[in-house]
């Protein structure tokens, strides 16, 4: 995702001016929220794959997240997830995890960019009687299905993050995102 931004940012400079009204319009001025609108507090379902490392197959995962923004271009969130997998040793794992997580929200008039975001995301991995940590890197997109975007419309998105998990294998993991934005 990163070469992708880079890439954007690289062709969109030999464009002179325009790039630099391109590329400010990609990176929004960091401001207080003035109206209750602008808090995009959300609700999501996401489905998807986790590639656990190790010795264990990959599985489908499921969740849900809330989220709202306190401050443009930030997002503040929690995330439920959970998943089952089977290892080549035969056992059984269930994986639910809560994630507190932070991002940050590209904007401009470039398609797809403007809708994309980073982050981060920490917290507790319940495993199979025993509880971890858990720290990912994120990276995704929710595009609005609808034209008003202030105010209560459906987005459809993808998002993926490694999530590393201190005493159990980590996780490669990519999910469909449909979410409600009050």
């Amino acid at each position: 995702m990163s070469k992708v931004i880079l890439g954007v940012l690289i062709l969109s400079g030999s464009f002179g001016v325009l790039a630099a009204e391109t590329i400010s319009g990609i990176f929004p001025e960091v401001k207080e929220v003035q109206n209750t609108n602008d808090y995009k507090p959300h609700m999501g379902f996401t489905a998807g794959m986790n590639s656990p490392g190790g010795d264990n197959n990959t599985t489908t995962e499921t969740g849900v997240n809330i989220g709202f923004q306190p401050l443009i271009p930030f997002d503040l969130g929690v995330e439920f997830s959970t998943s089952r997998f089977n290892s080549d040793d035969d056992q059984d794992y269930k994986r639910v995890s809560t994630l507190g997580k932070a991002t940050y929200n590209f904007g401009g008039e470039i398609p797809l960019l403007r809708d994309t975001y980073v982050g981060g995301a920490a917290g507790p991995v319940f495993l199979s009687g025993r509880t971890e940590f858990g720290a990912a890197p994120l990276a995704g997109f929710d595009i609005p299905l609808t034209k008003n975007k202030k105010k209560d419309f459906v987005s459809l998105g993808l998002n993926t993050r490694y999530l590393y998990v201190t005493d159990a294998p980590d996780s490669l993991i990519t999910n469909a995102a449909v979410s409600y934005w009050f």
